[in-house]
């Protein structure tokens, strides 16, 4: 806003300052859109709570294993490089 101000009262040009108002609606615009999106719930949990849901998955399939399940579960080495390329949520 301080640049639609500028082009209107210094500069005393209408066009740069609809360019810049143009501008600064963009901008509240995606301020705007961030802020929903961020009040929305999640299903999926993101970060450390992401990496605890799949320790826990592990450690539940590891006391629970599935009915005719005969591969081994990955080591913690091997698990963490599957979560870091995505490959295990």
């Amino acid at each position: 806003m301080a640049t639609v101000c500028y082009a209107l009262a210094v500069a005393q040009d209408h066009v740069v300052a609809i360019v810049f108002a143009l501008n600064t609606a963009g901008c509240l615009a995606i301020v705007v859109l961030i802020a929903f999106k961020r009040m929305q719930p999640s299903a999926v949990p993101s970060g450390i709570a992401a990496l605890r849901h799949s320790a826990g998955l592990v450690a539940q399939a590891a006391r629970e294993p599935h009915p005719g399940a005969t591969r081994e579960l990955p080591s913690v080495r091997t698990r963490d490089e599957m979560i870091r390329q995505g490959l295990l949520g």
